[in-house]
């Protein structure tokens, strides 16, 4: 199996956003994207995403660091 470790860009915002609607979709839309904006911005903190075997980066696994 081979996995790809990467961070996630402002390019990567919307599929981001589809997956984390995906685990919390009782949050309130505003909510998550305000929270990512911060996130994405921070020059402290960064989001990785897992892309096992060539599969997009929809859903696969996220960490925040």
């Amino acid at each position: 199996m081979d996995v790809t470790i990467r961070t996630v860009t402002k390019a990567g915002r919307d599929e981001w956003f589809k997956m984390r609607k995906g685990i919390c979709p009782e949050a309130p839309d505003e909510y998550l994207l305000s929270d990512m904006d911060v996130i994405l911005a921070s020059e402290e903190n960064a989001v990785f995403v897992a892309i096992v075997d060539g599969t997009d980066d929809r859903g696969v696994f996220t960490g925040l660091w």
